[in-house]
């Protein structure tokens, strides 16, 4: 190891073991959160900390240290590794070519089921656009309550929220018309069909631009529901960008997991994909590929290596609790 990146790491590990000390955390709760940048609490503890100089490779620990440090010091976040992914692209689209309409087309529709990214899409768009986008996210809370819907549109417009749900709606209008915003509502399917009417008054009444994320199923209900309720939200697909893209209405895809893998640096051929690629939507999608691959750097980070394909793979059939078959058990 050269003296510079010596005294380059010297310094990173520094300023990491002070974000700890700030944190207040014990070294193995330090480790354990922040494992897939400084690896298991003895590599953290006993090679890095202690500048065990002889069992460490520069080459490997220098970009890893430097972006945990860049996010620490917030100039990088943890979506940004993956902004390849093609859902995250086209949340990307779906937000330049919102800004592009001048008719009442100012809604856009994210869909797919949990773990396929939409969150991490609309987070990455809204940092990249300096936070003006407006982002919130509904729970199960919302559904079809008027008052809980408006306090939440009043709170992430900064307009005034009162007791009454209507007044607090029509505060939130008027904000709206003086001040048009983009605003990302995720996990929109548990406002129910209340929501999407509401959304249908924000586009008719502002020039405001809407991305939902939305499941699938709610997506379906909302195509094929028959009653007035139902018939009146339709009104919105008539506003909404089309064609709706239907990419991720059962998890992710071969070009997701391919662009994921890459991003990671743990690359996997065209047939491995194909043979995991069921068993990752029945598990999560890229939530269970980051928790497999988040056990997987702590395996490697013991023997200080890199992740490689087959130690990956390994992980993901452990995360998903299955059994990897073997050649000519798969015969």
């Amino acid at each position: 190891m050269t003296q510079a990146n010596q005294e380059e790491l010297d310094r990173l590990i520094s300023r990491i073991e002070n974000h700890r000390l700030s944190l207040k955390l014990t070294h193995s709760r330090f480790a354990t959160r922040f494992a897939k940048h400084i690896g298991s609490h003895k590599t953290w503890e006993f090679r890095l900390l202690a500048r065990n100089w002889g069992e460490l490779n520069a080459d490997k620990w220098l970009p890893k240290l430097r972006t945990f440090v860049a996010e620490i010091e917030g100039s990088v976040g943890e979506q940004e590794i993956f902004e390849s992914l093609p859902i995250v692209k086209h949340a990307v689209y779906l937000f330049d070519t919102l800004q592009t309409k001048t008719n009442d087309r100012r809604c856009a529709m994210l869909i797919g089921p949990k773990g396929c990214g939409k969150t991490l899409a609309l987070r990455y768009v809204q940092r990249k656009n300096d936070y003006g986008p407006q982002f919130i996210s509904a729970n199960e809370t919302w559904k079809d309550s008027r008052m809980r819907i408006a306090a939440a549109l009043g709170q992430a417009v900064n307009s005034t929220v009162t007791k009454s749900a209507s007044e607090t709606f029509q505060h939130a209008l008027d904000r709206l018309k003086e001040h048009p915003m983009d605003i990302f509502i995720d996990e929109a399917h548990e406002g129910g069909v209340l929501l999407i009417k509401l959304c249908k008054s924000i586009i008719n009444e502002t020039r405001s631009r809407l991305i939902l994320g939305i499941y699938p199923t709610a997506w379906r209900r909302l195509l094929n529901g028959s009653n007035d309720a139902y018939e009146e939200a339709q009104q919105l697909l008539r506003r909404t960008i089309r064609p709706i893209r239907n990419d991720w209405m059962k998890g992710i895809n071969h070009a997701d997991m391919a662009a994921w893998c890459a991003a990671v640096n743990v690359p996997m051929t065209k047939a491995q994909i194909t043979d995991l690629l069921p068993l990752v939507r029945q598990h999560g999608n890229l939530s269970l590929l980051a928790d497999a691959h988040e056990r997987a750097l702590l395996l490697a980070a013991e023997d200080d290596k890199d992740v490689e394909t087959e130690l990956l793979i390994e992980q993901i059939y452990q995360v998903c609790g299955e059994v990897k078959q073997s050649t000519e058990e798969k015969k």
